[in-house]
């Protein structure tokens, strides 16, 4: 009867702690998306959305490694483990001189830069304006990431094999953060798991001294 009940108190366990951890929205409570910014950017400007255009290429991350490229915003269960960070072309003014330089570009070129931005961190709104740092340059060197500049190339008629990295540090901190709900996850329901048998016992030794008291 205490196995039976205590398979019982373990489903309870993981049907309450699943929707509690994994379900909650806990990114809108707790994590605070103006401190990561705050602490992981550098020069800020002010780009106008008319000049950001999204591409719909999708980059998974892991800390501060892509792990998987989508044409499309993947699913939810996606955003229990990994960051989305999507490639967008910048063709706004407000990339300095030094940017431009790490990017490779000549003087003349006047192309859009592909900028790869945290999606999950940073709210990119359809219209208006968006403060980001266009300082970080990336290069890509045979990762996932190459795939996903290769077809915004291709989409934009580009030839970029270097890109705006406005995802890596946020990306890293948001998972971080998802890291420690995993692992306060895990050890809630493990102390669960400790308290059942104990609990279970005291309920059974209850009873059966009342029923020993009532016979």
């Amino acid at each position: 009867m205490v196995s039976r009940r205590g398979r019982v108190f373990l489903l309870l366990v993981i049907l309450l702690n699943v929707p509690l951890f994994f379900v909650m929205p806990w990114e809108r409570i707790l994590f605070d998306k103006e401190k990561v910014i705050a602490e992981n950017s550098g020069d800020m400007v002010t780009v106008d959305m008319r000049e950001l255009e999204p591409t719909g290429v999708y980059v998974w991350m892991e800390d501060d490694k892509p792990v998987s490229v989508e044409n499309k915003r993947p699913n939810w269960f996606y955003s229990i483990f990994y960051s989305c960070t999507q490639f967008y072309v910048y063709s706004g003014d407000r990339v300095s001189e030094e940017t431009r330089m790490f990017t490779m570009r000549d003087l003349e070129d006047d192309n859009p830069y592909p900028v790869l931005i945290a999606d999950d961190v940073f709210t990119v709104p359809d219209s208006g304006k968006i403060e980001l740092d266009l300082s970080t340059v990336n290069r890509v060197s045979m990762t996932i990431t190459d795939n996903a500049l290769e077809e915004v190339n291709k989409k934009f008629g580009l030839s970029d094999r270097r890109y705006i990295d406005c995802a890596t540090p946020y990306s890293k901190a948001l998972n971080e953060f998802r890291g420690k709900r995993i692992t306060a996850c895990v050890v809630t329901a493990c102390v669960e798991c400790l308290m059942i048998p104990i609990l279970l016992l005291i309920i059974i030794s209850v009873r059966r001294k009342k029923q020993q008291r009532e016979g």
